[in-house]
């Protein structure tokens, strides 16, 4: 079983590298722009805990973007993930307005909505109280500049959620870089009762305290990918996961 896996992760790698090593085409001049692309993990950890079991993952991502000139950047994206072993998958879409600022970093809100088909909840199926398909959670987050490299992220799931539930997640993070490779330090709380985070108390939790280095990897004069290494805590589970992550 442990070398099928390995196969198939050669096999995903292989491919994965040769469909992205072509440049995309741009229109010159058009305030649209799109990108597409895939990550490879060996765990798929999410806000500290561990979701689909003990298998590697492939998550494929693409996303649209439309500049509003000195108003912003507004963008469409859409997430997945999908185990080598399990059923279990999950299919994310969020739409995001981001205010980029000169000397302040980028300010952005967004809408995201979870989909877990493996659920066999149909896609029309829009109830509250955790029985409807989707799962709406709003992000306000905070990007620094390079001169102030921290970041900060308020999620709190506003629709869908498990009745008595709230849901709320905040993290804190902050960037620099050693050796060329960006090295991020972060630190995640939970309050509230919430099955997302798996946390029944009311009071804050530390569930998804971590060190990541990134380092990229040039594929060709148009192209870089990226792989990266994360070593993450869930305090208030008292787990831990060594994760690799390959970006292409």
């Amino acid at each position: 079983m442990k070398e099928m896996i390995m196969k198939r992760l050669l096999l995903v790698i292989s491919f994965l590298f040769l469909i992205t090593n072509v440049p995309a085409q741009e229109e010159s001049g058009s305030k649209f722009s799109a990108d597409a692309g895939a990550e490879l993990v060996s765990r798929y950890i999410w806000r500290g805990f561990e979701w689909g079991g003990n298998s590697p993952a492939i998550q494929p991502f693409f996303s649209i973007c439309y500049n509003l000139s000195d108003y912003g950047i507004l963008e469409f994206g859409a997430w997945g993930n999908y185990m080598f072993q399990g059923s279990f998958t999950e299919n994310d879409f969020t739409l995001k307005y981001s205010l980029p600022t000169e000397k302040y970093g980028v300010f952005s809100l967004g809408l995201t909505d979870y989909l877990f088909p493996y659920l066999n909840v149909s896609i029309n199926n829009f109830e509250g109280n955790g029985d409807g398909a989707h799962t709406l959670d709003v992000t306000l987050e905070y990007e620094g500049p390079e001169e102030f490299p921290f970041s900060l992220l308020f999620s709190q799931l506003a629709y869908n959620d498990y009745p008595d539930f709230k849901s709320f997640y905040t993290e804190l993070g902050y960037s620099f870089t050693i050796s060329e490779m960006t090295n991020k330090l972060f630190c995640g709380v939970a309050l509230g009762p919430s099955d997302w985070n798996s946390v029944m108390t009311d009071k804050p939790e530390l569930i998804n305290l971590g060190y990541e280095i990134t380092k990229g990897i040039l594929v060709s004069e148009a192209y870089m990918a990226y792989a990266s290494a994360a070593f993450i805590v869930n305090w208030h589970l008292k787990s831990s996961y060594l994760v690799f992550k390959l970006t292409i």
